[in-house]
């Protein structure tokens, strides 16, 4: 579902986190409250107000009133861009994770790293944690199926020479 649009978006670093908190409450709901948000971040209702507003104009957001509270819908451009930072906050958190951080650090670390990835970096560290993958997997496989040589004392018997036979020559 990814939009073609979504390359046209350069949002600034707190659009990207209204964007991605929105997102993580969208994922458990169809809608965020814009107190949801607030509470989720940390912020004031007129500090998340004034984003959603920004958010809505530029076409990431759609807002409805409902019961004098405003809930906020992603559009498909929204969606699809909020998507691909979410990809790329896991990406980011799984490559620093990678260097032995625990959860928490590395998600921490990521936050501030994920703002300032490319999406050609993101790609690159996606392709590494990849290839770390395949090879542990494959080191995995060859440590529960060890090629099949012989054991020593296999090697051992089949060295020695045949019942009967001379062990040494007069």
């Amino acid at each position: 579902m990814q939009n073609d649009n979504v390359q046209n978006y350069h949002l600034t670093v707190s659009g990207e986190d209204y964007l991605l908190a929105i997102y993580m409450i969208c994922r458990a709901k169809d809608s965020a409250r814009q107190i949801d948000v607030a509470d989720d971040m940390g912020l004031s209702k007129p500090s998340v107000a004034r984003a959603v507003k920004n958010l809505t104009q530029i076409g990431l957001l759609r807002a409805v009133w409902d019961c004098n509270e405003k809930e906020v819908f992603l559009t498909e451009t929204g969606r699809a861009l909020a998507e691909k930072l979410y990809r790329r906050r896991l990406i980011v958190t799984a490559f620093l994770k990678s260097f032995g951080l625990s959860e928490n650090d590395a998600a921490a670390e990521a936050h501030l790293w994920e703002h300032g990835v490319s999406d050609e970096t993101a790609n690159a560290m996606e392709a590494v944690l990849a290839r770390e993958r395949d090879r542990a997997n494959n080191c995995a496989v060859a440590y529960s199926h060890p090629h099949k040589r012989p054991s020593l004392r296999a090697q051992t018997e089949s060295a020695r020479p045949p019942v009967g036979y001379p062990l040494a020559t007069p």
